[in-house]
């Protein structure tokens, strides 16, 4: 692994670059290995390979606001499953559920009396599979956005609320396991202690 950062404006921006490069030996996967009876067993995945970049710039646009955003590109390939059972182990696939293309935003304000954020993820499509036979060789992208915000409402005792899937997207991180539509939580936070 290998990165560069640079800041600039007297500090008030910043760049980063990181190259990674990793080998990975004995990972544990899952497999079906009697598609009758859909019993499967835990495997190695006798060798695999993950390399890609990350980008990030941040930014402090004034004093109450700064901002966060970042992409991430991966490439993985299994090199070595000499006693695969399923066609998506075989030498020369991708692992699963690793999207090429990922990236993040974040935007946030701090006050003092209250702040907030938004921030969305975006994650590209990628490989996957049912393990059932239905064809479903991979999980469609999506792009998820969160906001929350908080508030003093005295000097030990802060309200907060936080939003997630704020479209209220449909979307599954992995296939078959759909994520929570639109929620919300919300609560206070008390301190305890100190000066």
């Amino acid at each position: 692994e290998a990165g560069v950062q640079q800041a600039f404006f007297g500090g008030k921006y910043s760049v980063s670059a990181t190259y990674y490069n990793n080998l990975f030996r004995n990972q544990i996967d899952f497999a079906i290995i009697d598609f009758t009876t859909f019993v499967g067993q835990y495997q190695n995945i006798n060798k695999s390979i993950a390399h890609g970049a990350e980008l990030e710039f941040k930014g402090r646009v004034s004093s109450r606001v700064s901002f966060n955003a970042a992409y991430v590109y991966t490439s993985t390939q299994i090199l070595e499953q000499p006693s695969a059972f399923d066609d998506l182990h075989q030498p020369g696939e991708p692992l699963l559920r690793r999207p090429k293309h990922s990236g993040s935003l974040l935007v946030s304000y701090l006050g003092h009396k209250w702040g907030g954020n938004l921030g969305g993820s975006f994650i590209g499509r990628r490989l996957d599979s049912d393990f059932l036979c239905f064809g479903i060789n991979h999980a469609a992208g999506y792009a998820l956005v969160n906001a929350g915000g908080w508030y003093v409402v005295h000097p030990r005792v802060t309200a907060y609320v936080n939003v997630e899937n704020v479209l209220n997207q449909h979307y599954n991180e992995v296939v078959g396991y759909p994520a929570l539509s639109v929620n919300v939580r919300a609560g206070l936070r008390f301190r305890i202690g100190g000066d």
